[in-house]
């Protein structure tokens, strides 16, 4: 082979190595490229479990303060419910705040309505049996599941579950004020809280809330209270001390002069509240060095004679002035 065609042969080997080298080099770099896109996706993958576990890892080393602060309104749960007699929801609470199971709100209230603690209360009627007990209220919903969690293992009825609803209603947080503030304020327009301050009424007392919430909550009887309105009333109007041993009231004593007052000044007998220090005058009327009860004569003239009460400007009163200016009149005709 002469040297022209050997050099030409060798020129094109060194092409086709050329070639082949430029070949496997993008082969290479593809190569490099693919595995760099793999690790980086398997680095963010690795990545994300990391978080996820991690996450996972806090969220059940302090579970409990996790599901307070995703679910405020179950935290009683925990400090109050046995967590043997009910383990599934313990086990619903613990998923409920696993960032693996991610649980909606629905699906939480979903499973917590099949749970054992809710079908015990469901089937106990104590709900019912409360609304029944105090009224229907708008409570705090925590404190209310307390309750019933509480009426239903304690096996709370009559008397006692409505005691015991009344402490739960009135009680107070930290800082003093209700847990309970709408159906506190509820409570006054119910038939015992207004039976008990028409009691207190009655013996010219308005007692302080909290005194009236131990009354219904049982912490003072009934008779106590009763016999405590009594032993004040008796205080003030010693002279009446006798009267209100036998059993009347103070609203007993001054039924005439109500209706007295009535009659003369034309108003309705339940706008005269003989509490009021211009009525209740006739309780308490300081003759020399002593009180007594006035007579009717004296009521009558000293409701028609001051001008606070208002006599003057009545019909029968405007009436009486037309009559006697008619009789001035009529004598002056005849020259007396």
């Amino acid at each position: 082979m002469s040297d022209v065609n050997v050099g030409s042969a060798r020129s094109v080997e060194a092409a086709i190595d050329a070639k082949e080298a430029a070949r496997k080099s993008v082969i290479a770099g593809k190569t490099a490229a693919e595995k760099k896109r793999v690790a980086d996706e398997n680095k963010k993958k690795r990545q994300a479990r990391q978080a996820t576990n991690k996450a996972e890892a806090a969220a059940n080393a302090n579970w409990e303060q996790t599901f307070v602060n995703q679910y405020p309104q179950y935290g009683w749960m925990l400090t109050d419910l046995d967590r043997t007699k009910y383990g599934d929801v313990f086990n619903l609470f613990q998923k409920a705040i696993n960032p693996k199971s991610k649980y909606t709100n629905e699906r939480f209230q979903a499973e917590f309505g099949a749970s054992s603690w809710f079908r015990e209360v469901q089937s106990s009627n104590k709900a019912f049996e409360i609304k029944t007990a105090i009224g229907t209220l708008d409570w705090d919903s925590s404190s209310y599941g307390k309750l019933l969690s509480s009426a239903v293992n304690m096996g709370w009825t009559g008397d006692q579950l409505k005691q015991e609803s009344y402490k739960q209603l009135f009680a107070k947080k930290d800082d003093g004020t209700y847990i309970n503030p709408v159906a506190v304020d509820q409570v006054k327009t119910t038939s015992p809280y207004l039976t008990a301050m028409k009691t207190a009424k009655a013996f010219f007392s308005v007692p302080p809330q909290e005194r009236m919430e131990k009354v219904l909550s049982g912490e003072i009887t009934n008779e106590d209270f009763v016999g405590g309105l009594r032993a004040t009333a008796k205080l003030k109007y010693a002279h009446l001390a006798p009267a209100i041993d036998s059993g009347q009231t103070l609203e007993d004593l001054t039924g005439d002069y109500r209706t007295v007052a009535s009659k003369l000044l034309e108003r309705p007998e339940a706008e005269i509240d003989m509490s009021n220090p211009d009525y209740e005058i006739a309780l308490s009327y300081q003759d020399g060095p002593s009180k007594r009860m006035m007579t009717t004569g004296e009521w009558q003239r000293m409701i028609k004679t001051d001008n606070k009460y208002g006599w003057e400007k009545t019909k029968q009163a405007v009436d009486l002035g037309r009559e006697i200016g008619l009789n001035i009149v009529k004598s002056f005709q005849k020259g007396f």
